[in-house]
């Protein structure tokens, strides 16, 4: 065999390993952005929506109204006619859940059931956490959902995207 070709199938392999290992690299940065910019959208509505409704409980407790039934039931349902106004992408969903997992609101038509097992237990978890969620969450097997949750103390709801 000729030097040359000794040396050209010595070199092919260690390009073929370089090509390789770049484009691994490159998706797996992608996808890391890709997951980076999907919780700073997410983030980013959840927060815009519970400055509305920050905004409408200093209302009611500015006024003393916080303690009038009537009042705080008013503004909640205000303020989920507001979260149906929120334009999401055809991927998102929005959920308000109260602190034992039962679904209020969903942005989309879903079967209320399914929604309250899936996401339930995330709404207790948020209630119990002091801290502000964004996660990535494994639901079902091989199926990957990104979250992200808040929780509004003065109505003891969760917020969920």
């Amino acid at each position: 065999m000729k030097l040359q070709t000794k040396i050209t199938f010595s070199i092919i392999p260690l390009v073929l390993l370089g090509i390789f290992l770049l484009g691994a690299w490159s998706v797996d940065k992608a996808r890391e952005n890709i997951h980076k910019s999907n919780l700073l959208y997410m983030n980013t509505i959840i927060n815009s929506y519970l400055i509305d409704i920050n905004k409408v409980h200093y209302l009611l407790v500015k006024n003393g109204l916080d303690k009038v039934e009537s009042f705080v039931s008013e503004y909640k349902q205000k303020a989920l006619k507001e979260g149906q106004a929120i334009q999401i992408a055809d991927t998102s969903h929005i959920f308000i859940m109260n602190k034992s997992g039962k679904l209020i609101f969903c942005s989309k038509k879903h079967n209320k059931n399914k929604m309250q097992s899936i996401w339930g237990p995330i709404a207790q978890k948020t209630v119990t956490s002091s801290k502000i969620e964004s996660e990535l969450h494994m639901i079902e097997k091989d199926t990957k959902y990104v979250y992200v949750s808040r929780h509004f103390k003065p109505w003891v709801l969760n917020s969920v995207q």
